[in-house]
């Protein structure tokens, strides 16, 4: 269990790394102003900046997030169908097992919730 919590740990992190790096460009996309429907040209560009996000950023994060979610899902349930509650005498590698999981879901609500912006942004962008 340990090496299993060691791995996904590494993989969290970098996953997370990557998350922190690309959220900032991602929030300046959704915060920009949509440009004047008089000019389509700027709002292609516009529209042509929001694409390469879903792309190269979100879209990617989103899949590796819920990757990693779903690979340590049945390990979790098994713990958590299999474990009795403790509030003092627990295991804590398996509570931290869980907890890690569950803050993996976290993220990857949130790298969701960023993908279905972005893909409201170019919906109104046309």
């Amino acid at each position: 269990m340990t090496d299993i919590i060691t791995a996904s740990s590494l993989v969290f992190t970098i996953i997370a790394l990557t998350f922190n790096s690309q959220i900032a460009e991602i929030k300046v996309i959704l915060e920009e102003r949509n440009y004047d429907k008089g000019s389509p040209q700027s709002r292609k560009h516009q529209r042509g900046k929001a694409l390469k996000a879903i792309i190269v950023k979100a879209f990617p994060l989103f899949l590796a997030f819920w990757i990693l979610f779903y690979t340590l899902l049945p390990d979790t349930i098994n713990l958590i169908l299999n474990s009795r509650l403790s509030l003092w005498h627990f295991n804590a590698v398996n509570t931290l097992f869980v907890f890690i999981e569950l803050i993996i879901l976290l993220f990857a609500i949130r790298a969701f919730y960023m993908l279905f912006r972005l893909l409201i942004k170019v919906k109104s962008l046309q």
